[in-house]
């Protein structure tokens, strides 16, 4: 471990996402600071096991059948959670740094300042800190040239009246004033007796379906200026895609296919998946769908009125080419949308989806 004055920080997740999304991912948080970054590879990628070896900051670890069941771990959890919590873990358990920090392939730790800096001023006594998440979204009338372009916004948290005077009809698929999670994650010192989930560090030992721990005051508490930028829409049609899968997925784990079960999702993100899906050979629905992603101008303004935009700025495409000098990834919206149909052909096909 390193000296307290300058703690070390590391960051894993679970994916299963093209080669030009790890090493950006990976990149970003090098220049971030970085010492490790633990990618558990969902399933077999051979194109981004050849580029990410070249890193020596980079640690794979490839979830296939001889991952699952040894060294007590279960046979493959169905449910991709299952298997994201499993990795967190044993990324804790493992890691050499100070510190953990769990985010997900379509997440980024930004902050306003050397994050080794901020995670030195917290107390010994502090386990984990959380990171609040700032949703990348569109602006009307100004395209996105690159998938990392947009405005960031801000959970509203219980402001149930803000969000609908902020977003109007579109508020119906929100929960809090974002799309996908407003949790955020967090960042949890190592050599403590925590457990990790997705989303929180918890004492040994609590039990996870008693969810007290999130009026604990530790739990209420965001890290100032530091953010998750999370790009849970790469572009729109990958959202599309994304929200699809994922009903799909939980049409097949259902026990009663007809009636697929969505409690354990906010009403905004289940109106999500079901349109999606339901609407997938439906151009003009999923366009309007779509518009879920879009901000115009007076909503931003609005939005700022109310502390609900992060200006967060990042340079993804630097930071691969000074880290991975040797490759050429197109970062475009056009490039990334044409890979996405190539690899979703078959979907594509099966589906009839036009989004």
């Amino acid at each position: 471990m390193s000296d307290a004055k300058t703690p070390t920080w590391s960051v894993h997740c679970t994916a299963d996402e093209p080669v030009e999304l790890l090493c950006a991912y990976v990149a970003h948080h090098l220049a971030m600071g970085a010492s490790e970054v633990h990618l558990y590879l969902d399933r077999p990628n051979p194109e981004a096991v050849a580029v990410l070896s070249q890193q020596k900051a980079v640690r794979l670890t490839l979830c296939d059948d001889s991952y699952w069941g040894q060294g007590g771990r279960p046979k493959r959890p169905a449910f991709h959670i299952g298997r994201q919590s499993i990795n967190a873990n044993d990324h804790y358990k493992s890691c050499t740094t100070d510190w953990s920090v769990f985010c997900d392939a379509d997440e980024m730790v930004v902050s306003d300042r050397p994050f080794a800096e901020v995670l030195a001023e917290l107390p010994d006594s502090v386990d984990f800190a959380r990171i609040q998440v700032a949703e990348r979204v569109f602006q009307k009338n100004t395209p996105p040239r690159t998938i990392f372009d947009g405005v960031f916004r801000l959970n509203l948290k219980d402001r149930e009246a803000d969000e609908k005077w902020a977003y109007g009809d579109t508020s119906r698929f929100l929960f809090r004033g974002v799309l996908g999670h407003n949790l955020g994650k967090t960042v949890t010192r190592t050599g403590r007796n925590r457990v990790l989930t997705p989303h929180f560090a918890l004492p040994a030992g609590h039990p996870s379906a008693d969810r007290s721990f999130l009026e604990w005051p530790e739990f209420l508490r965001f890290l100032d200026g530091v953010h998750l930028a999370h790009f849970d829409a790469l572009t729109p049609t990958n959202w599309l895609f994304k929200l699809m899968k994922k009903y799909i997925s939980l049409i097949e784990t259902s026990p009663d296919k007809a009636n697929v079960n969505m409690r354990s999702y906010p009403p905004g993100r289940a109106a999500q998946f079901r349109t999606a899906y339901n609407q997938r050979q439906n151009a003009e629905a999923l366009n309007a769908l779509k518009m879920a992603l879009v901000l115009d101008p007076d909503t931003v303004e609005r939005l700022r009125k109310i502390n609900g935009i992060a200006d967060i700025r990042l340079d993804v495409a630097s930071d691969v080419q000074h880290y991975f000098p040797t490759t050429e990834f197109d970062y475009t919206v056009a490039a990334f949308d044409a890979r996405l149909r190539e690899r979703n052909a078959a979907l594509i096909a099966e589906t009839g989806f036009v989004g």
